[in-house]
This record gives structure tokens, sequence and C-alpha cells, in this order.
């Protein structure tokens, strides 16, 4: 299935966002280096001042035209094309090679040939760049035949490596692009199965209300009516539909748990033990080959509780008893084995014990005991203990403690969702650091052998430094103080000593390696989370170009402009780094948004799954007793109108009443309602829920408000009644438990252990309990202190 157009666009929305704002980056900074062009023709002098002039002139209308399309987000294309022809303009208005103006129309040359890799794609970045760059060598070779050769090939070595790292700058920033609109669109799938989840959801409340509309209406009408009224005839009759039409529904709505690959039935004993823990006992008795002593809750108790069961685990436990059995009756050589089950407050403990020969249990069991009870029981939370010793027989104990439906969901992405943007801008960091310095000294083969000389041994220490700056950074270490102390001088250093010897040696600014200057300032930028040595740095190479316009001073102003137009490619480098971080933080913000976004969804649409399936088994647990009932009436086997029979109704009828209570979009308490349901039926405690549609704030507080109801219904008997209210208070759910009298002692754990987010208040035929968010009572004593 394809998404329609909008959705395609809508998909791409980071990978947009991250053009548009290359864009005004690229604008902004081509703009800014027209300013340094302007610069570098103020400081050179030639006979022809006009020429010089309208170079200076064009100049500052690119300038102008650079920040405008950035103000108004217009393209950048026309004023990179414009910048072409400024590039003609400077080399007809300088004669000699050796002047400033010269250096910046190489520098631009290189700058404007790799720049469309950034907003261009990279096939008509390659026709644009490469255009521009054999476009600068004819014109260069047209006006000024009697240039060196090493002038043409600095242009072309230069343009080279700058759209070499420019095209990986770009391909990072579209890699994180890429990554956020991956997860948008996993937001919206997740967005939709979310919806769909909630139809479901919808769907199995109109099954409930055919529920309502047939079995609990059949039930009230049979329990309410009296020996001379009823017709019995009718009765058995509605009693007859209504069974039908509840076990078509419910055999319809087979969970999706019961779709897994089933184990073969061939009369083995697997085919007994899908029933679950309500039909384990009777498995073993018939398929274990040893005696198996039982002692526990009835079968009726056990289906009802195992409802409450996520499939996988009930299936696990039973299991693991079947191997743990057949384990003792091939190798304990005991008479008999005792199986115990014990339902606890919220929760299920199966043991399995015999006095056979025991073993020395080992750190880690046999394969058959690790692979069939420890292994498949850790998979589902079911923890598994071990007890034997030689001559005193073995005891295993399998323990599942039933917390909400949100603990069975997987954990949220946590590794994926920290991504960085220094992570992957240091990634191309080093990419740079070493095209930059191999270009450099490749470079250094066309200068003079003094300035050559000092070039190669900066950009020697500068890849030892980066060598040590890749190895610390790769093992998360912070750099020595060493390291950093030698980063930031390398940037004054770098740039201080080329020029030197360049000014001593009267040697042109052209051949000035004002590469290497971007590397460590780019180390300093990426691999510090500190900005105090790149502002350290940054000052010093203020201070070293103030230092060379003193020392360079000769009368004219043109010479001060030398110093600041040979550092003009190193700030300017720089800068586009410092452009490039802030574009990769918003492509990054996005993804963690849209993964937050995605991760939200994705566990809404899980959790609502969840509780629908738990949901649909909850009622057709609850509805087999009520089936087999009306289906007795329907044969005949049991008379409406026979007292037993109708309180046997009225039974049924309150509990699937209040089992249709648990609203389906309650994630957080309708587990612990529906554990409460099953343990007040078994103890025959009349147990009502209203407001059935508010929920906890959280798993943790619908933990603590079951554990009191389970722990409230462990105290009463069937003289008993408990009414259970939900509301919200000042936009916060609230759970008020009344109870029978006497409750305070029982319930001093659970209020020591939660604080004030349990209360109880004992009355004179009654006690309260109510149960709040621990937040929200932390709000109202501080609003409380400030009033």
């Amino acid at each position: 299935m394809t998404d329609p157009p909008a959705d395609t666009a809508l998909a791409r929305a980071t990978t947009r966002l991250v053009d548009a704002t290359m864009q005004r980056a690229v604008l902004g900074g081509v703009g800014v280096w027209h300013g340094f062009v302007i610069l570098a023709a103020l400081a050179t002098v030639t006979a022809d001042g006009a020429a010089l002039s309208r170079a200076v002139a064009v100049h500052v209308a690119l300038l102008v035209a650079c920040l405008v399309c950035a103000l108004l987000r217009l393209p950048a294309l026309p004023c990179l094309i414009a910048t072409f022809a400024g590039i003609a303009i400077d080399l007809a208005a300088v004669p000699d090679w050796r002047l400033p103006l010269a250096f910046a129309a190489v520098w631009t040359a290189g700058i404007t040939c790799a720049t469309p890799t950034l907003i261009l794609r990279p096939r008509r970045a390659l026709l644009v760049g490469g255009g521009a760059l054999i476009g600068h060598l004819a014109l260069q070779i047209m006006l000024h035949p009697d240039w060196p050769m090493h002038s043409r090939l600095m242009v072309v070595v230069l343009g080279a490596i700058l759209f070499v790292g420019a095209r990986a700058m770009r391909s990072t920033i579209d890699a994180a692009a890429h990554h956020a609109d991956e997860q948008a669109e996993l937001a919206r799938r997740s967005a939709r199965n979310e919806r769909i989840a909630r139809d479901t959801g919808r769907e199995m409340a109109e099954d409930a209300r055919v529920l309502h509309d047939t079995i609990i209406n059949t039930l009230s009408l049979i329990c309410r009516g009296s020996r001379s009224d009823l017709d019995v005839a009718a009765a058995r009759r509605r009693a007859a539909h209504d069974a039908a039409v509840i076990r078509r529904l419910t055999q319809e709505g087979t969970s999706p748990e019961g779709a897994e690959g089933a184990p073969g039935r061939g009369g083995s004993w697997l085919a007994e033990e899908e029933g679950g823990l309500s039909h384990l006992v009777t498995a073993v008795a018939h398929q274990a080959g040893i005696p198996v002593e039982y002692a526990g809750p009835s079968e009726h108790d056990l289906e009802r509780f195992e409802s409450l069961l996520p499939v996988d685990a009930s299936r696990a436990i039973v299991r693991a008893v079947f191997e743990l059995i057949t384990n003792a009756a091939k190798h304990s050589g005991a008479r008999a084995v005792r199986l115990r089950l014990e339902l606890q407050t919220a929760g299920v403990v199966v043991s399995v014990s015999d006095d056979g020969v025991g073993f020395r249990v080992q750190p880690v069991p046999g394969r058959g005991l690790a692979e069939s009870v420890f292994r498949r029981c850790a998979d589902v939370n079911v923890s598994v203990s071990l007890e034997s010793a030689p001559g005193q027989g073995t005891t295993a104990t399998l323990t599942y403690a039933i917390d909400a439906v949100a603990r069975d969901l997987p954990a949220q992405p946590g590794a994926e969702a920290d991504l960085d943007a220094r992570v992957i801008a240091a990634a191309g960091c080093w990419i740079w650091a070493g095209i930059i310095l191999g270009a450099d000294l490749l470079l250094s083969a066309f200068r003079p052998p003094a300035v050559a000389a000092s070039s190669i041994a900066v950009s020697l220490s500068l890849a030892v430094l980066t060598v040590f700056a890749r190895r610390f950074a790769r093992r998360r270490r912070a750099a020595p103080l060493w390291m950093t102390v030698l980063l930031v001088a390398s940037v004054p250093v770098g740039y201080l000593v080329p020029f030197v010897v360049i000014t001593d040696a009267g040697e042109p600014l052209l051949f000035f390696p004002a590469l290497v200057g971007t590397v460590p300032l780019v180390l300093l930028m990426m691999t510090y989370r500190s900005r105090v040595p790149l502002i350290v740095a940054l000052v010093s190479l203020a201070a070293s170009v103030a230092a060379a316009c003193l020392g360079t001073v000769t009368g004219t102003a043109s010479s001060l402009l030398i110093a600041i137009v040979a550092a003009a490619p190193q700030v300017g480098l720089f800068a586009g780094w410092g452009v490039f971080v802030p574009v990769l933080d918003r492509a990054v913000g996005a993804y963690r948004a849209q993964l937050r976004a995605a991760c939200e969804a994705e566990t809404g649409a899980l959790a609502q799954n969840a509780l629908t399936v738990a949901r649909e088994r909850w009622i057709r647990v609850g509805t087999r007793t009520s089936v087999a009932l009306l289906e007795e009436i329907a044969v005949g086997e049991a008379d409406p109108r026979e007292p037993a029979v109708q309180q046997r109704c009225a039974d049924e009828e309150r509990y699937l009443r209040q089992l249709l209570l648990i609203d389906a979009d309650v994630l957080h308490l309708s587990p612990w309602l529906a554990i409460a349901l099953v343990k007040a039926r078994s103890r025959a405690v009349p147990l009502e829920v209203r407001g059935g549609t508010v929920d906890s704030s959280d798993p943790a507080t619908a933990r603590m408000a079951g554990e009191v109801l389970l722990t409230v219904l462990d105290f009463c008997d069937a003289s008993d009644r408990v009414i259970v209210s939900l509301f919200t208070e000042a936009d916060s759910p609230v759970c008020l438990i009344l109870g029978p009298e006497g409750l305070a002692p029982v319930l001093e754990g659970v209020i020591s252990a939660n604080g004030p987010a349990v209360e109880c208040v004992s009355g004179a035929s009654h006690t309260l309990i109510s149960v709040r968010p621990p937040v929200a009572v932390a709000a109202a004593d501080a609003a409380l202190v400030s009033s």
C-alpha cells in the first residue's frame, strides 16, 4: 500500500527542513566571504584603480544580494552563479598572481566550486561545481596566460579538496535527516496502529453490549422471577439461544495468542497442557506416570484466576511443571510427587516436590532443566528456585507476579533515542581533518622550499595531535591538559609561522597554507564539551592576526589588510562548521521528537492491544460458567424456578456486570480490578466498582491501589461488602475503597510503605481508604505550605 502524495511530502519533513536551512547557511557564508574579498581588494595596489573599484562594487552588491536572499528565504543558486561572474571581474582587475586579490580569487573559485554540493543533489552539484572550475581555469588562461602553472593547479586541488569535504558534511547531515524521516513515518504508522487498536477496543465494547443484551438480561430475568410467574419454557428457549450466541461470539473472538504455533496433538500430555493451569491437575494425573498429590485451589477458581495471566506465562508454567514431574518420575525414585499451587495477593506460586534421592544443586542445572524449566520461565518473567540435596528430595518453586498490563510491554528504546548531534558531527570532523591535512601536504609540492618546510612541519604536528585526539575520543576519555594546551597553541602558531616565513621571503600570499588552521579549531569545537579551550584559541588567533598586522606595517592601509586576508579562509571554513553543527542539531532534534512520538504511539498501541486481548480472556472465562448454567437450564438439568438456581443466576449476573465495568481504555487499573473481581468471587465477597472509565495516572499508583484493594478483600468474608469508587479530584485520579470496620490494623504495612499516598479513616461501621498519586499528594502539600 502506498501513501498518498501528502503523506509522502510529510514523510520528508526533516529533509526539507535541512535543505531550507542549508540554503540560508550557504547564503550567509557566501555573503561573509564576499566581505573578505572586499578586504582583499582594498589590500591590493595596482595601476588600474577603476578595475579594483568595479570589483569592490560588485562584491558589495553580491554581499547585499546574499543577505537579502537569506532574509527572504530565496534559493542560493542564483547568488552562486553571480559569484562566478564576480570571479571573472576579480581576475580582470588583478594583473599579478602575487597580489592579495589573486589569492582571494583562487579561494573564491575553490569555495564556489564546492558550495553547490551543500544545496544540490550530487550529480547536479558536480555539474555546476565542475563547470565553474573549468570556467575559472579558462578565464585565468585567457586573461593571464603568463601566470605560472602552479597557480592553476592550486585552483584544481583546492576545489577538489573543498568539494570532497563539503560532500562529506552534506552526506552526514542527510543521514541524520533520513533517520528523522524514518522515525516520522514510524510515528505515523504507530499512531495509525493505535487508532486501529482503539477501534478494536470499541468492537470489544460492542461485544460486551451483546453480552449485556443476551446472557446478563436472561440471568436477571431468571433470578428475579417467581415460581408462579416464570415461564419455564420461554426461559429455557431464551437460555438456549443466549448460550449459543455467546459460544459463537467467544469462538470467533480468539485472541492472537491462540493463533501462535500450537504443539502437535497426538494424544500426548501436550494436548492436556494447552488447557492451562485449570486443567493441570487432571492432566498430570493421567499423563505424568507417577502419583501426584495436589494441594491448592479448585479447578473452577484456577480457571478464573488463569484468565488474568498472560497466555505465554501460563503455558510456560504448565510445561515447566510437566518437565519437573517427568524428571522426578525418571530420576528421583520417589513414590509420589507433591504439587502445590497457591494464589497469592497478586501472583501465583507453584511448587513441585518429592522425597526421592535428591542431588547436589549446581550453579547451572543440567541441560534438560536449564532449557525446559529455567530458560523457558525466564523468557516470560517467571522466577524459578531449586532446592535439593542428596538423600533429602527436591523442591522446585515457580513464581509469577501479576502487575499492570504495561509490565509485559517491550522497553522503550534507550541508546537509539539518545542520538547526539556531536557524535555525528565528530565522525565528519575526523574525515575533514584527514582530508585537509593530506591536501595541505599535497599543496606543499607547489610552494617554495622555505614555505613548504614550515607548512609540512605544521601539518605533521597537527596530524599527530589529531591521532591522539581520536584515540582519546574513541575511548571516551577526557583529553589530558597537555594535549589541550598543544591544540590551543597550534592555532596561533599554525597562522604566524607560515605568515612570517612568507613575509620574510617576500613570497606571494597564494602560498599561505590557510587550510590547516581549521583543523585545531574544529577539533576543539567537536571533541570538547567545554567551550573555554575554543574561546581561548579564537582569542589567540585574533591576537596573532593583530600582531601580524603590526609586523607588516609599511605606512599603507593595504598592508594592514594582508594579514586579515590571510586568516580569512581559516575563519571562513571554521564558520562553515559553526553553521554545520546547529543545522545537524535541528535534524537530530527532529529525530528525537519523532522517535519519542513513535515510542509513545507504539507503546499505546501495544498496551491497548494487550488490554483488549486480556479483557477478551476475562469475559470469555467469566462467561464460561454462565453459559454452562444457561445450557443446564436449556436442556432441563436445572429448574429456573428453584431458589438455588436463581441464586446462582444472581451471582453470575452480578459478576458479569462488574466485569463489563472494566473499560477498554483503562490501561493501568484494569488488571487489578479484574484480579479483585476474581478474588471477590472466589471468597463470595460482594464487590462493586463505580466509575470504571477513570484510570490511574501511572502503573505504580495502579499497583498501589490494587494491592490495597486485594488486602481489603483478604480481610473480608461473605457478610461484608466492598465498594470501589474511581473519580478525579483537581485533575488527579482518586481511588476510594469503602470496606468493613477494623481494616486499619490490616493496612498498617501498606500505609507505612506508601506514606501519605494512602489514607485510612475508620468509622463506626466502615473504613474509608483513599489512594492518590504521590505526585498529586506532594503538589497538594506544596500548595498548602505556600498558602
